[in-house]
Order: structure tokens, then C-alpha cells, then sequence
């Protein structure tokens, strides 16, 4: 049995993806404090990280080598936060992001948990940032991750990811008129490369 272990993108509830996507089990990372170093997993297991999610995927993986990977528009960095981080962000709530219910859930009940962790969530993300995650990429054997970037997405590195990606033998999926927001689509295809 195929066992998959979803981490969300950066302030968002695993209750968002439910309906978009096929888990075994998630790990709520910016609703509770989770360590991904203290994540044991089976046999059988795919970690699968969206965005910045990616990172807490790539760290979980760091205890879990058996396990493959499949990241989803992943913010590999390290990069500089105020100004690649935080900004890109927020140009993202402004462009593709205020057409999804994300922001909308934000300030919800279903989102206030995250909104009481605003600042606790803004240090988690500038740490994840200033993670060499290249360096814990580079250990994964090239067969046991994918990449999935949005053919759109214009805001966290995608073509800079896909080239890192393909220099190190990583298999790069592009969804064609897919931006950085996850959708039906991109579940379908993350459970399609977690299957083969």
C-alpha cells in the first residue's frame, strides 16, 4: 500500500487540500509547532512538499531516506527572505493568490489559527529560507524525487528550480497553463508520479 505524506504550502491549512488531493496523512506545519526532524515514516512512503512545504518535505526526508519525494513548485533556497521571500509573496496574495479562496480562508475561522501565528509563521518561513535545501536536494538518489513546476508561475523560481532540477538528473514535470496555486490538476499529477 502507497502511503502519502503531504506538507502544505506556507499558511495553509491541510483542510484546503482535502478536496484537491489524495493524502494518507499531512502535517498541519504552520498550524502547530512540527519538528520534521522528528517524523518517522514506513515503507512505501512519499513525502510530498508544496511551495515552501517543500522544504519541511526535503528535512523530513533528512530522517526518512527510504521514502521518494515529490515537490510541488518548491522554494528551494537559501535565498534572501525580506526581499525574495516575504515580497514575492506578497505580490503573489496580490496576483494569482486574491482569485483563490486561500486568502479568503486566511481570515476565516478555518484560516485563524494561522492568522494568531502570523509572526510565529513569518520566523518558520524566514528560517526554511535561509536553508541550504541544494545541499539536501543533491543527497536525494536523482530516481527518488520529481519536481512539479507550474508553467506559470511567475513568482517562486520555477524555471530556476527546473534547471537545478534537470543539471542534477532530476525528473522536472511542466503543468502547462498551471501557475504557482495548487489545484485539481496538480493533485492528479502528484498522485499520478507517486503511483510509478
Amino acid at each position: 500500500m502507497l502511503f502519502i505524506y503531504f506538507f502544505p504550502g506556507f499558511f495553509s491549512k491541510l483542510s484546503f487540500y482535502k478536496s484537491l488531493f489524495r493524502f494518507f496523512e499531512g502535517y498541519d506545519v504552520w498550524a502547530k509547532d512540527i519538528n520534521p526532524s522528528n517524523i518517522k515514516i514506513g515503507k512505501n512512503a512519499v513525502l510530498v512538499g508544496y511551495s515552501l512545504g517543500a522544504s519541511w518535505a526535503l528535512q523530513a526526508w533528512q530522517n526518512n531516506r527510504h521514502a521518494k519525494l515529490i515537490l510541488v513548485d518548491p522554494v528551494i533556497g537559501p535565498l534572501p527572505f525580506w526581499r525574495k521571500g516575504f515580497i514575492t509573496w506578497f505580490k503573489y496574495c496580490m496576483g494569482e493568490w486574491k482569485n483563490n479562496s486561500l486568502l479568503h480562508r486566511i481570515f476565516t475561522f478555518d484560516g485563524f489559527p494561522l492568522f494568531k501565528r502570523f509572526f510565529i509563521n513569518i520566523f518558520k518561513a524566514r528560517e526554511l529560507y535561509k536553508t541550504d535545501l541544494k545541499k539536501i536536494l543533491t543527497q536525494v538518489p536523482p530516481e527518488n524525487v520529481k519536481i512539479i513546476i507550474g508553467g506559470n508561475d511567475d513568482y517562486f523560481g520555477g524555471k530556476y528550480t527546473a534547471a537545478f532540477a534537470e543539471e542534477h538528473g532530476i525528473q522536472v514535470t511542466t503543468l502547462k497553463n498551471v501557475g504557482h496555486t495548487w489545484n485539481a490538476e496538480v493533485g492528479r499529477q502528484v498522485y499520478d508520479l507517486a503511483k510509478t
